[in-house]
């Protein structure tokens, strides 16, 4: 019965790592950044590679937009 547990409980955290790691590379297109080290955590933003990712955001939603219309 334990080992099942287990089992599920490792698949569930297989799946939670993927997911935390597909957003961290969606985070690192829009220019955020975590660094992480002893003294604490902090995050740095690159406005250029952010305002790149907000307008192609911006184009693909007007394309859908002329599509709908």
């Amino acid at each position: 019965m334990s080992i099942t547990i287990n089992i599920i409980m490792l698949k569930y955290i297989k799946e939670w790592i993927q997911d935390y790691n597909a957003v961290q590379r969606e985070f690192n297109e829009m220019g955020y950044f975590t660094i992480s080290t002893w003294f604490g955590q902090w995050t740095h933003i690159d406005k250029e590679m952010y305002n790149e990712y907000n307008d192609r955001q911006r184009k693909i939603s007007k394309r859908y937009k002329q599509l709908k219309e």
